[in-house]
């Protein structure tokens, strides 16, 4: 834990946890319409690029812009708290005090985008793209 942000202590990821979010989003932005690589080659041989982040879907402080969840601190901790994503969508969600981007919305990207790597790695196919949202205008019935 470390000092005090939007109002009392911060819970971070350990590198460990960060690691276990990036690869299971295979380290892409699991922005919906985004998955941009977040990582590559750096400006040598022995150098990494690295634009992505472990962002918390419950805020990691108790005034944060998702609020707890009711989650205690060791659950803020966890990957099943984290998404993964590019630093401008990592910063978009937080934005407005995450007006728009609510803890259901954020756990709904990071199950669609794993689901997503999930059958690149089996190597199933999915013959139609993900449908975020139906909405029908009239009907003949």
């Amino acid at each position: 834990m470390s000092g005090e942000e939007s109002g009392g202590e911060r819970i971070d990821f350990s590198a460990a946890t960060k690691r276990v979010i990036a690869e299971r989003a295979n380290f892409r932005c699991a922005y919906l319409g985004c998955a941009s690589a977040t990582s590559g080659p750096g400006t040598n041989a022995n150098a990494v690029t690295r634009v992505g982040e472990a962002a918390h879907i419950y805020s990691a402080s108790v005034r944060g812009p998702r609020g707890r969840g009711g989650l205690s601190d060791e659950e803020i901790a966890q990957p099943e708290n984290g998404i993964w994503l590019c630093e401008l969508h990592a910063r978009a969600i937080d934005a407005n005090g995450g007006v728009g981007h609510p803890s259901e919305l954020l756990l709904s990207y990071k199950g669609l985008h794993e689901a997503r790597v999930k059958g690149e790695v089996l190597g199933l196919y999915a013959p139609v793209g993900w449908v975020q949202e139906i909405q029908v205008s009239s009907s003949g019935i």
